[in-house]
């Protein structure tokens, strides 16, 4: 999404690709539009319920690799094999 504040008519491009599911990704600004306010009423509890999914998903993934990283340093979690191994 930071991308997407990024890019503008004057800037079609962002400073970077972005790595999406083992490609690249490129953005280009296309065009501005006009936001039909009814479409917008329609889909504004599904965009919300999104978004407060995404920010849940984000925060309990920090706080498990928060935890995994005080717990590798205190010596109480040892990773014996590679999880690409498995």
């Amino acid at each position: 999404t930071e991308a997407l504040f990024q890019i503008s008519e004057k800037k079609p491009y962002p400073e970077q690709a972005y790595w999406v599911d083992g490609n690249y990704v490129i953005l280009k600004f296309k065009a501005r539009g006009k936001v039909d306010d009814a479409e917008f009423v329609a889909q504004k509890d599904a965009i919300v319920n999104y978004l407060a999914r995404t920010k849940k998903t984000e925060t309990i993934k920090a706080w498990i690799e928060g935890s995994k990283a005080t717990l590798v340093k205190d010596g109480r979690l040892e990773f014996t094999r590679d999880f690409k191994d498995l």
